[in-house]
């Protein structure tokens, strides 16, 4: 079994292995995005050619990642400003051809909901949509290059399936109509004649509208204007929520034909013989779950999974969804289910998050048909949404957090070779000697994150790893910033280091009359003897009061440590803010100790969270270090 050994620094440099564990191979974390990015989608094409969709919150874009090597590098194949379209889904029929999901909604008509590619993502096209202003589809399944279903709603009254058989050149619709009005959400063929459709709903989550669907005042004769007008609302109203995932169900509940129809589950799955033409219902029930994906081994066996306000629901059937049972598992109370694949007959894994929209990672395998399901992931702080399994030995999986931080995984048993472009694979360093930091961290109590809590913290900033933590705080002018930072450290930023192998230079810089915080390391790169100081800088440019959490997270390579505890469950310290105020504080300071290897981008990210919306406040920001012996 393939072992990744991490440099874990100010964790006693201890050793931990970022892999979940299978019966044949591991899943392990192989790239993470810039924060603000979140997963929503992936699909692979091969052993090393994988996708993936989402939305950046930082940058106010939808955006398609691609990569060639095994998902240790990406590119970015396509991005865009348009806010009333989200990414939501996206299958790869080949290494060429490929389509993404999407929901347009109330916009002017510059794209579709549904893009295409036939040059394995150099280019994207807009396909045509059933009705331009507003046609939300919520998943695609690509059966061939051929056959392709899109799963949604479209004019505000039709729901159903849009597809095409013959690879996009003409295009059919099947409005459907559904056991109390429960909208379709997931289908999947086993030819181009059958097929299953899963539909549901949960109870409503009341949620605020954003300013420009609310005004509907949309003139076409100032589109240019009216676009960047939405997108600065809508970039506003994208980040008060906790995870792009929690958005995505925002935009089924407001748009899908009967999701918002009661306070209640709903759980419904129908079938077709004739391509999608006509639809019989197989399964109802009501007011215990409601149904996500869905995937058939052969035309008798298949699999539906779920989830509730308890957890997880594995539906099976072995007469084609005549009939259909739950199949209880361990951790079925533990997360949600969102998706589910098979590699074979008996081998398949499923994929979530959970409990609720709680943004930890959650995969489960089967070995035995789907009798018996086992977890096999390590909790790592990263919602799933899609899984994309090449086959038993390869497979690929993303998400993200409420810290907007996506992370890419990969499921590998040793099959296929690492490195089939031949570049320097990165080397990973074996610690080899153990160190204390100058300043010892005192613990403090551990946190359980759950997005709707309010914490007991005590309201007060109290840092634990310096004795004489530098704090001050230095009233702003409303608007007319007074204090510039420049590459020289902060005034109250002063130490004598040993002499530097590298020039002190912050990776961020503060806007005064921007509220946010910034971190900054005084090197870039660290040598043993060197002076290593880790700062935060914090800015209230409003006239109010802001308590808020402050998270300093250290990132060693997708494995993340939270201050002030320095433990990996997730903590955090509660700051108050006055108006108009500049704060800064020393984290870290210590000597650096004697190292025998090299290590390098190593992350430190800082944000602030609202304790009630569990969402970001303002600017968030990290800086990258590395060291050498």
């Amino acid at each position: 079994m393939k072992k990744f050994l991490y440099f874990a620094l100010f964790i006693n440099l201890v050793t931990f292995a970022v892999t979940f564990s299978s019966s044949n191979g591991t899943w392990q974390t192989v790239h993470q995005f810039e924060m603000g990015f979140t997963i929503l989608s992936t699909s692979c094409a091969s052993p090393y050619d994988v996708w993936v969709c989402g939305l950046n919150e930082a940058t106010n874009t939808n955006q398609i990642y691609y990569s060639s090597d095994s998902g240790r590098h990406w590119t970015l194949q396509y991005s865009s400003m348009d806010l009333t379209v989200f990414m939501l889904d996206i299958d790869m029929a080949n290494r060429n051809i490929g389509w993404v999901a999407g929901a347009k909604i109330m916009g002017f008509p510059v794209e579709t909901s549904i893009v295409k590619t036939v040059d394995g993502g150099n280019t994207w096209t807009a396909v045509p949509v059933p009705f331009l202003f507003m046609s939300l589809f919520h998943s695609v399944f690509v059966l061939d290059e051929q056959h392709v279903y899109f799963v949604g709603y479209w004019d505000f009254q039709n729901q159903g399936i849009y597809y095409t058989t013959d690879g996009g050149t003409t295009w059919n619709l099947s409005n459907i109509e559904t056991p109390n009005n429960t909208p379709p959400r997931y289908c999947f063929f086993i030819n181009p004649n059958e097929g299953w459709l899963t539909c549901g709903t949960w109870p409503e989550e009341p949620t605020p509208t954003p300013t420009w669907i609310a005004s509907d005042n949309i003139s076409q004769s100032n589109s240019n204007a009216q676009i960047n007008n939405q997108n600065n609302e809508f970039g506003k109203f994208i980040k008060s929520f906790k995870n792009a995932y929690e958005l995505k169900k925002y935009l089924f509940k407001k748009y899908a034909p009967g999701a918002s129809d009661g306070d209640r589950f709903k759980a419904v799955i129908l079938h077709t013989t004739d391509g999608g033409n006509s639809w019989t219902v197989q399964y109802e029930d009501y007011d215990n779950f409601y149904f996500n994906d869905l995937w058939f081994i052969n035309q008798n066996k298949g699999f539906a999974v779920g989830e509730s306000d308890t957890g997880a629901y594995i539906m099976k059937t072995t007469d084609g969804g005549n009939t259909w049972t739950r199949v209880h598992f361990p951790s079925e109370n533990e997360h949600g289910l969102v998706d589910i694949q098979f590699v074979n007959d008996t081998e398949g894994w499923a994929f979530g998050m959970g409990p609720g929209i709680d943004v930890v990672a959650a995969i489960i395998h089967t070995t035995d048909g789907g009798d018996t399901w086992v977890r096999e992931d390590n909790g790592e702080w990263a919602g799933l949404m899609y899984g994309s399994m090449y086959d038993e030995h390869r497979g690929y999986t993303g998400g993200g957090n409420n810290l907007k931080i996506a992370s890419a995984l990969r499921y590998d048993d040793g099959t296929y070779p690492e490195n089939p472009n031949n570049t320097p694979e990165p080397t990973l360093p074996q610690p080899t000697n153990t160190f204390t930091p100058t300043h010892t961290p005192t613990p403090t109590p551990i946190h359980t994150f759950t997005p709707t809590r309010t914490p007991t913290r005590t309201p007060t900033k109290t840092p634990t790893l310096t004795p004489t933590p530098t704090h001050t705080s230095t009233f702003l002018p409303t608007k007319t910033p007074t204090i510039i930072f420049t590459s020289t450290p902060p005034p109250n930023f002063t130490f004598t280091p040993s002499p530097p192998t590298s020039t002190p230079s912050p990776t961020n810089t503060p806007q005064y009359n921007q509220t946010g915080i910034w971190i900054f390391c005084n090197q870039e790169i660290y040598h043993p003897g060197d002076h290593f100081i880790l700062q935060t800088q914090t800015v209230n440019a409003e006239d109010y009061e802001i308590t808020a959490q402050e998270y300093i997270v250290l990132d060693v390579y997708g494995e993340y440590w939270f201050y002030p505890s320095w433990n990996k469950d997730i903590d955090y310290v509660v700051v108050v803010l006055e108006p108009h105020s500049f704060n800064s504080d020393t984290i870290l300071d210590f000597i650096f100790p004697q190292v025998s290897e090299s290590l390098y981008n190593i992350k430190f990210w800082a944000g602030l969270l609202d304790p009630e919306e569990n969402s970001i406040i303002g600017h968030f920001g990290y800086c990258n270090f590395g060291f050498e012996p």
